[in-house]
Parts: structure tokens; C-alpha cells; sequence
């Protein structure tokens, strides 16, 4: 089996790509833990052919491992980790980890319990080590810092997951074209997972485009499609324009305010697209509230104009967006919860 993280909201677009990438079943949430995604393989040398597709070819993925063990923990207080040291001992690491690899555990922890993830990551490293000597006869070095053989274990309320991750410390949703890092960027995965639920557009506006993820992701999955951001401050549309050249990317991007596109930017405003698919400022980190909600109706009315079919977006202020895009005409037709950057968001469909 492979372990896929994702973006907790996204699991079923993430499924979808997978399912098409590797040709194989998918299971998503398992044992009840969100952002993650189960691919069902044939043996450890499928598992790793795959997870190599994967890391090259994914949009969805934040990482991947291949699944040692999953299970249960008793109890929440410190005896839990003999439990776990106890189970992680059996898995079998010896495939992975020879005597000339060094090794490192990278824990995580998520939930009340009164123990932490350096906890959990002292005992599956001890796991490890008397794993190897029974079966093999060696004690494996442990590196920290630069292990050659990355073994992830995760503690989710009481369930465990412990697996060899083949992505390395650098999660694939930090795409290497970010040279200009937008204070609120929005994490790439959602913003592709945002395109697939708009139907993959072959034109579409990013009225709030910031550092340019959207408009980016849209022509890194399809370089025919005709993607425009449009940003109101000069410092986020040059870093835009930057992040355009780093990925390579053929897209346009417009300096104005996309409340006022008809006096700033008229040829646009007299252009229609099949989407608009943007990422707004919420009035939590960028500006205040009463200015995000008047922003909200601007928008709504200016895509009213020039969208032809739908609009997709993400806000933790879910009412003010559905009160302004219906009062211009859009109906809410999709709306789910995301988890987006530490925040609660709803990712909302109009037509």
C-alpha cells in the first residue's frame, strides 16, 4: 500500500488523479484520518514504481510513503508509547534500511495525548533499531538531519501510521517556482484541486491572484488554457510575473483593481471566460473585515459581467461571498470544508 497526504477537504479530487496516474484502486480517509489517500499495490517493488510516478507527475499529493503498519493505540498517556514501540517493532523496516543507509523518523502528532511527537519519534526509532538487529543482526545508524531512509510515523487521536516516505522532507504542494512568496499564498494542491471542481476551464480569471498560484496551476496541468490574474498591488504582481518565469509558465497578468475592471482595465472587462477561480482575502491576515466584505460584493459584481458559467472560491467568511455573488445573480451549487494553512475553509461553487 501507499499513504498519500493531501489537503483535508480535497480527498476525492486527489483520489480521481491517483486512480489515473497508477491505473489502481484508491481508498480515501482510512482509519478515519482526513487528507489521505490509500493505493492499493501488489508488493514493495510496485509500491516504489508507483510512488515514483507519483512524486513526478502529482498535483494533488503532498507527500507519499510507502505503509508499513497501521494500528490502534489503547490509550492517550504515556504508556501508549511501549504500545507503540511494541507494534512498530514488528514492522519490517529491514527492507528498507540496509547497513550502509542511515535513518531518521519524522513524527507527527495531532490530538490530546500526554506525550509528544519527539515522543513518538524516540520510540519508533527504537522500534527500528531492535527490528534490524533481530532480523538482521546490525544496529542501523540513526542521521537526523540527512537520513538517507525517511520512516514517517503519525499519531492521529489513537490511530497510528508509520511508512518509508519516498518524497523527502520537501512536501510536493512547496512547488520550486515559488521565488516570490505571497504572505497568504494559497497551498497549490487546493488551488488544483479548486480547477478540477471548476471543470478544468480552458479560460478562466483569477480576479485576486496575488503571487499567480492559480493562473500557474492551471497552465502547469493544461499549457493551452487561457488563465489571467489580475492583481490591484504592484508588489504581488511583479512577485506574480516572477513566479510566471520560474515555472515557465504562459500566463497574463493584469495590474488593476478587479472591483473597478471597467475604469482600470476595460479591455478585460469587455473579455468574457468559462471561470473565475480565485483565492480572496479573508479580513484574518490581509485587511479587515468591513473592507472584505465590500470587496466581496465588488468582485461579485464585476464577475457577473464577464463569467460565462462558474465560480470557485475559498473563504472562512462563507455568508458574506453567498450573499454577495447571489445578490448578483450566481446560486450556490457546491460548498465543502477545507483545511487551508492552519484555517477552516469553505471552498464554494456559484452558477
Amino acid at each position: 500500500m501507499l499513504l498519500c497526504t493531501t489537503a483535508p477537504g480535497v480527498e476525492d479530487v486527489c483520489s480521481r488523479e491517483l486512480e489515473e496516474l497508477t491505473g489502481r484502486k484508491t481508498r480515501r480517509n482510512p482509519h478515519g484520518v482526513r487528507g489521505r489517500v490509500l493505493v492499493e499495490c501488489d508488493d514493495t517493488e510496485e509500491s516504489l514504481e508507483l510512488a515514483r510516478v507519483i512524486n513526478e507527475r502529482a498535483l494533488t499529493v503532498h507527500r507519499v510513503a510507502v505503509l508499513l503498519g497501521a494500528f490502534e493505540i489503547s490509550t492517550r498517556d504515556e504508556s501508549a508509547l511501549d504500545e507503540i514501540r511494541e507494534k512498530a517493532a514488528e514492522l519490517p523496516f529491514e527492507e528498507f534500511v540496509t547497513r550502509f543507509d542511515t535513518f531518521g523518523v519524522r513524527p507527527s502528532r495531532l490530538g490530546e495525548h500526554d506525550f509528544t511527537s519527539v515522543d513518538v519519534g524516540a520510540a519508533v526509532g527504537d522500534a527500528v533499531i531492535e527490528r534490524i538487529k533481530r532480523e538482521k543482526g546490525f544496529r542501523p545508524t540513526v542521521d537526523l538531519d540527512n537520513p538517507a531512509v525517511v520512516i514517517r510515523a503519525d499519531v492521529v487521536g489513537d490511530t497510528v501510521t508509520i511508512g518509508v516516505c519516498t518524497t523527502g522532507d520537501r512536501s510536493l504542494h512547496q512547488r520550486g517556482y515559488r521565488v516570490y512568496d505571497h504572505p497568504a499564498a494559497l497551498n497549490p494542491v487546493i488551488a488544483q484541486a479548486m480547477l478540477e471542481i471548476a471543470g478544468r476551464p480552458d479560460t478562466l480569471i483569477d480576479p485576486t491572484c496575488g503571487g499567480g498560484t492559480i493562473p500557474i496551476e492551471a497552465y502547469i496541468k493544461d499549457p493551452d488554457v487561457e488563465a489571467v490574474g489580475v492583481e490591484k498591488f504592484r508588489s504581488h504582481y511583479e512577485g506574480a510575473i516572477l513566479n510566471a518565469m520560474a515555472a515557465r509558465a504562459d500566463v497574463e497578468f493584469r495590474m488593476a483593481d478587479s472591483t473597478r475592471l471597467k475604469r482600470e482595465a476595460p479591455d478585460l472587462a469587455d473579455r468574457t471566460f468559462e471561470a473565475a477561480v480565485f483565492n480572496p482575502p479573508y479580513g484574518i491576515k490581509v485587511a479587515n473585515p468591513g473592507v472584505v466584505r465590500r470587496l466581496y460584493h465588488g468582485l461579485a459584481r464585476t464577475l457577473s459581467d464577464i463569467v460565462e458559467d462558474k465560480v470557485v472560491t475559498v473563504t472562512p467568511r462563507r455568508d458574506w461571498m453567498v450573499k454577495a455573488m447571489e445578490k448578483h445573480g450566481f446560486d450556490l451549487v457546491h460548498d465543502r470544508w477545507v483545511r487551508h494553512g492552519g484555517l477552516d475553509v469553505r471552498l464554494l461553487v456559484f452558477s
